[in-house]
């Protein structure tokens, strides 16, 4: 993993009376992967001068986290919801739910909240060089959901200074209301919809360790994003 750093902070129990935490993910695309962990900062505020004991490090298969095909000949690549919402398995944050609608299986529901960050890292092998591609969120609107009238501000990756890049909605908006915002979200053959948060070059992108970092901030403008069913991220070449 070479020089980055994660942050991991809930851990939860498991039926053998452990406690377990993530610590990272990774494509198996070798004969061999050298795996090297430092844990540090342990916080004598929780622990005191009291011992953590460790029993060992278990590897988990991550089932249909992602799904690569073609189209017109370009890599096209699609990622669960657990796979790019950040802080995903925070309870008071998001809500996982089975579904049959997803091909991954899961959906998630973003709790009360305004912001919700998208952050995850590609390995180049599932992205054609040297081309544009957009990226889609894949998403639902629970029927208990009363806001997110307003348009949605996306931060995006290319600007350091974290300025707003565009602005789109998640509800159709009236036609008035759309001469200056061009994202709103479209019906999808498979029953979910779909809204364009990301318009990038492969070959532009902020690469790290091989992989192509996607950081995104959405962000309501008035009231909270409860209510938001994300399915996951869809990329394809434009």
């Amino acid at each position: 993993m070479k020089d980055e750093t994660l942050h991991a902070y809930l851990a939860t129990w498991r039926k053998d009376k452990w406690m377990m935490v993530e610590l990272y993910r990774f494509l198996n695309d070798k004969d061999d992967v050298n795996f090297e962990v430092l844990l540090e900062s342990f916080s004598r505020y929780y622990c005191g001068s009291g011992p953590i004991y460790i029993e060992g490090i278990e590897f988990r298969a991550i089932d249909n986290v992602f799904l690569a095909t073609e189209m017109n000949g370009k890599q096209r690549l699609m990622l669960s919801a657990k796979a790019v919402l950040y802080d995903s398995s925070n309870v008071k944050l998001f809500r996982l739910k089975p579904s049959e609608q997803s091909r991954f299986g899961d959906v998630i529901e973003v709790l009360s909240q305004p912001v919700v960050r998208i952050k995850c890292k590609i390995d180049e092998l599932y992205l054609s060089p040297d081309i544009y591609y957009r990226c889609y969120l894949i998403f639902k609107l629970s029927e208990k959901c009363r806001g997110l009238h307003c348009p949605v501000k996306v931060r995006g990756p290319l600007h350091r200074s974290n300025k707003v890049i565009k602005n789109l909605y998640l509800r159709s908006p009236n036609a008035w209301n759309i001469h200056d915002i061009d994202q709103v979200p479209k019906q999808r053959e498979d029953g979910w919809m779909e809204v364009n948060v990301w318009t990038f070059k492969t070959k532009d992108v902020q690469r790290m360790f091989q992989g192509i970092s996607v950081n995104l901030k959405l962000i309501s403008y008035e009231g909270t994003m409860s209510g938001l069913i994300v399915c996951g991220l869809e990329f394809r070449p434009t």
